[in-house]
C-alpha cells in the first residue's frame, strides 16, 4: 500500500496525527535533544576544570612533601 492509498482511505484523522507527531518532534524533542547536549558539554568543561584543579592540588601537595623531607634532612 502506498501512500496514496493510506491517505484516501483513512483521511484526515492521519494526517491530524501525523501533523501532531512532527509538531511534538519540532517543539520538543529536537529542543531537548539540544538541550541535553549543551547540558552534557557543560559537565565535559566542568570536569576538565576539576581535574586541572586536582592537579594543581596535588603538584602543591608533592612540593610540600618535598620541602617538608629536605626541612627534616637540614635540621
Amino acid at each position: 500500500m502506498d501512500f496514496l492509498e493510506f491517505a484516501k482511505s483513512h483521511g484526515l484523522p492521519w494526517a491530524g496525527i501525523a501533523i501532531a507527531a512532527y509538531a511534538f518532534w519540532v517543539q520538543v524533542v529536537i529542543p531537548g535533544r539540544d538541550r541535553h547536549f549543551q547540558f552534557l558539554d557543560k559537565i565535559e568543561a566542568a570536569m576538565d576544570e576539576l581535574s586541572r584543579a586536582q592537579a594543581t592540588i596535588l603538584n602543591h601537595i608533592a612540593n610540600c612533601e618535598h620541602h617538608t623531607r629536605e626541612d627534616s634532612k637540614h635540621g
